[in-house]
């Protein structure tokens, strides 16, 4: 592993306050996965092989049920993902598929359960890591049930501009996926941006325009208690 590669392993939420020698141990049993666009790492009812880490990139957990599927949420780094089941061992309740090319740190199962095992410190970083997940989680479903289609599709605009940094940006995935990802039809999205050009959003193709903040603000009504960043 790179000197840059372990740094960013001991910046991570699980290994923050572990000492560096016991780190350097478990860094050298870590693979370096390079994943293209739509590689799946993770299916839904298979059992967990690895604890996965993404370190750069984008990824989609999806479930299926009876020939639908629907997007639970996106991973951004940094992101030990599916976590639970690598705890309980038990089976992936979702599919990680990989929706941009990615970088993922791959450490074996049984290596993180020794390491969880022999190391108070990994136990406790692992501890807020799942409740971080569990808070995200929440959020998520208190976004779908208490905010109509267009203001769930306006703080996912204002939270996309506020990762990057800039008010106009293009897509980097497809509608259809956004639209799962917003519990919405395509049908509703489509809507959505018509709604929302009255609020200052310009749609050309695939590039989104904030041209009013605060006219969007005042409409998606940004709540801490439910979105991470507030523009």
């Amino acid at each position: 592993m790179r000197e840059t590669d372990f740094r960013v392993l001991q910046g991570f939420q699980l290994f923050r306050t572990l000492a560096e020698p016991d780190l350097l141990a478990i860094a050298r049993r870590v693979e370096i996965l390079e994943c293209p666009s739509q590689l799946v790492l993770a299916r839904e009812g298979e059992m967990p092989k690895f604890l996965y880490i993404l370190t750069e990139g984008l990824f989609e957990l999806v479930s299926g049920h009876a020939g639908r599927q629907t997007i639970i949420s996106f991973i951004r780094p940094p992101t030990a993902f599916i976590l639970a089941a690598v705890v309980m061992r038990q089976p992936y309740l979702v599919t990680a598929r990989s929706l941009v090319p990615s970088r993922v740190f791959a450490l074996p199962l049984d290596v993180f359960h020794d390491s969880l095992a022999a190391h108070p410190a990994i136990a406790l970083g692992t501890c807020r890591e799942l409740a971080t997940r569990y808070r995200d989680m929440v959020k998520e479903l208190k976004g779908v049930k208490i905010r109509n289609a267009s203001q769930r599709l306006a703080n996912w605009i204002l939270t996309e501009s506020d990762v990057l940094g800039q008010s106009t940006y293009d897509l980097t995935i497809q509608k259809t996926i956004l639209a799962s990802r917003l519990s919405m039809t395509n049908a509703h999205l489509s809507r959505g941006f018509a709604t929302l050009k009255q609020h200052g959003v310009a749609l050309r193709g695939r590039r989104i325009n904030i041209q009013n903040r605060d006219a969007l603000r005042a409409f998606a009504h940004p709540d801490p208690l439910i979105d991470d960043i507030l523009s």
